[in-house]
């Protein structure tokens, strides 16, 4: 069974919490396995998949976390969680996490999927925040070869990522999680 790890901007509540219903609607029908980090903002996102597939050593425990500090739950950085189960710390670990195992006993991420938005606002902002994304996440797939779902909204007005963000509308969320078993598929047949 595949195993993913969703990385979601927070950054538009709503959009996220839709695009991710959307994909975790598709896992489930699917019955595959999944992870869930949320970053900040969509610039954090191909960093996170970054650290993800360098480490792979992202356990339950760190995406419960929120590893970036999402919705007030204990203020952590990718570095402080990599610290910890990389160290002696490992010990106070509570016994309950249980790690996706390779012979290493690290996680092992089958694929990945971003998603997130970016809104055109009066500056150039989004011009520089949609490059660093397209540009980052191209990079880590590039360089790692892991298959990657895209499902990052760029749109002129939160009412039109909305739209393509709802399971009943566009379901980019949905789509994106198509994406990315497809290319897991692909990655397969093709080693």
């Amino acid at each position: 069974m595949s195993k993913i790890l969703i990385v979601s901007s927070i950054y538009y509540t709503e959009i996220a919490n839709l695009l991710l219903e959307g994909a975790v609607d598709k896992f489930k029908k699917n019955n595959i396995d999944y992870d869930i980090m949320e970053v900040p903002g969509a610039f954090e996102i191909p960093s996170a998949i970054l650290f993800a597939a360098k480490s792979r050593l992202f356990s339950k425990l760190a995406c419960e976390r929120q590893v970036l500090g999402a919705h007030g739950t204990e203020n952590r950085s990718v570095f402080d969680i990599h610290e910890d189960l990389s160290t002696e710390a490992t010990t106070q670990l509570p016994t309950e996490v249980e790690f996706r195992k390779q012979s290493s006993g690290r996680i092992h991420y089958d694929g990945y999927l971003a998603l997130g938005c970016v809104i055109r606002g009066e500056t150039d902002h989004y011009e520089y925040v949609c490059k660093g994304v397209i540009e980052g996440l191209n990079g880590v797939v590039m360089r790692y070869a892991i298959p990657l779902g895209m499902g990052v909204i760029t749109a002129d007005s939160e009412d039109k990522a909305l739209i393509r963000a709802s399971k009943d509308k566009k379901n980019v969320g949905g789509h994106a999680a198509s994406t990315v078993l497809h290319m897991i598929d692909l990655y397969n047949k093709l080693r």
